[in-house]
Order: C-alpha cells, then sequence, then structure tokens
C-alpha cells in the first residue's frame, strides 16, 4: 500500500510509471468498491457455511446391547 501511494503522489514517480493524479472522488470510487466486494464476499460465506448440529440435544444417548 506505502509502495502504490509513494508511486502515485511522488512526482518523479509518476512521471516514470506514467501514473496521473487520483483525485479524492477517485480514490472513494476505489474504496467504495473494494468494500462493496469485501462485504459481498464474507456474506456470501456467511450463507453458504454449513449448519451445526448440537448433537447433544438432537439425539437421545445411545444404548449399548451386549
Amino acid at each position: 500500500m506505502a509502495f502504490l501511494v509513494i508511486g502515485l503522489y511522488v512526482p518523479f514517480l509518476r512521471q516514470l510509471f506514467s501514473f496521473s493524479f487520483l483525485h479524492p472522488i477517485d480514490l472513494a470510487i476505489c474504496l467504495g468498491g473494494g468494500a462493496i466486494a469485501l462485504l459481498w464476499f464474507e456474506q456470501l460465506k456467511f450463507l453458504n457455511r454449513p449448519q451445526r448440529v448440537n448433537q447433544s440435544k438432537s439425539k437421545k444417548p445411545m444404548q449399548e446391547n451386549l
């Protein structure tokens, strides 16, 4: 992240890599898109995780036949 900031905002490096200056609205769009993608994938992970069954409450103890 630090290298990206240095590359974008140090004039010599910006010219060397042919980058242009990012305005605050450009940064807000990038951060907003990243946040939306992060929330979307976290929601998918939450919805697709397997449901745990508490076995101590759902089943009666098994009796052994000897």
